[in-house]
């Protein structure tokens, strides 16, 4: 029965998804280059605000061997503002090991393709799928969402548990179309079975929800609540020298790693002292403004300056570059609302 009630809820949903599927650019495709590039992107970030991104990254990198020949400095450029820069760093890498490695083709199953730098079981399901018709689920937050509200599982989605019975569960069932089963549940997930407030009158496998069922549509799924984002504050000085260059330091910390930044310092400083710091002289110093950034699990509380310094040349590990240099760095989105403001 309950084999035969999926089969009836999957015929639904596909009937739905090939009516109400929004036209991506990568929809449709069975490039896996794209389909990897779209799900790597999509993480942390909506389709709406990727598709941008998106366009200008496959101009610059048609494909894989486009991705692996280029420096990673204008990998970060090119993905500037998407932000969570690790992804663009693993994309890079993963590039150059299926172009070195295995041809410029990339692996054919969910298990080959985890082996690849930056692909997790979620991504990997997503390209065998939609690519190859491997029968793996793609399961991330959309499907756990959906899943807990069609069997009115209280089970927590943020536990590793639940996503293993999940995956184990789809996978004894998943349908002969294994790549179009996984885009409409994302789909199901991204415009009707939403967070909060479903829209379960625009559902179409309503009938078969559990959750609706017992009214709790609402109530699920259940989610432990993340771990309180640390507060950091930051003091940000833009500094030139006599000849307008702008001071700037490449990050090897791991956060925001390889971008370019300005003089940053932990709490709220003195813009004087921590120029003394680096061995320079503070002729003046105006207000840059404040600026706060969310990261994960952390957020920068910063407060700017404009600073001029008497000396021409950068102090250890820092360098003055002239604002043409400026444009071409990868400079993190954290700092845009001072980068801005030079260029």
């Amino acid at each position: 029965m309950k084999g035969l009630m999926m089969d009836k809820m999957t015929a639904a949903l596909l009937r739905w998804y090939e009516e109400n599927k929004r036209d991506l650019p990568w929809r449709g495709s069975k490039e896996p280059y794209l389909i990897w590039l779209s799900e790597v992107m999509a993480q942390q970030t909506r389709i709406a605000a990727l598709l941008p991104y998106y366009e200008r990254f496959t101009a610059r990198f048609p494909d894989v061997y486009a991705l692996a020949r280029a420096e990673e400095a204008e990998v970060l450029k090119v993905w500037e503002g998407l932000g969570y820069y690790t992804r663009a760093r693993m994309l890079h890498k993963a590039a150059r090991m299926v172009a070195h490695a295995h041809g410029g083709v990339f692996p054919k199953t969910a298990a080959g393709l985890l082996a690849l730098p930056g692909i997790g079981e979620y991504t990997a399901g997503a390209i065998a799928a939609i690519c190859y018709n491997e029968a793996v689920p793609a399961v991330d937050g959309n499907a756990l969402r959906v899943f807990a509200r069609i069997r009115n599982d209280d089970a927590d989605i943020m536990l590793a548990d639940t996503k293993k019975r999940l995956t184990a569960y789809l996978t004894e069932r998943m349908p002969p179309d294994a790549g179009v089963f996984n885009q409409a549940v994302m789909e199901l997930g991204a415009l009707v079975c939403v967070p909060g407030n479903p829209r379960c009158t625009e559902c179409p496998v309503a009938a078969f929800c559990e959750g609706k069922q017992n009214g709790r549509e609402k109530e699920l799924p259940v989610k432990s609540k993340k771990k309180a984002r640390r507060v950091l504050d930051v003091t940000v000085l833009v500094v030139a020298n006599p000849v307008g260059e702008i001071l700037v330091r490449r990050r090897e910390e791991r956060l925001l790693q390889g971008l370019w930044e300005f003089v940053l310092a932990e709490g709220q400083t003195e813009p004087e002292a921590v120029m003394a710091g680096l061995g320079l002289t503070c002729l003046e110093a105006v207000s840059a403004g404040a600026a706060v950034h969310v990261f994960t699990h952390l957020e920068w509380h910063m407060t700017g300056w404009r600073c001029q310094a008497a000396e021409a040349d950068a102090p250890e590990g820092y360098q003055f570059v002239p604002l043409a240099v400026l444009r071409e760095l990868a400079l993190p989105s954290a700092l845009a609302f001072y980068w801005r403001q030079m260029l």
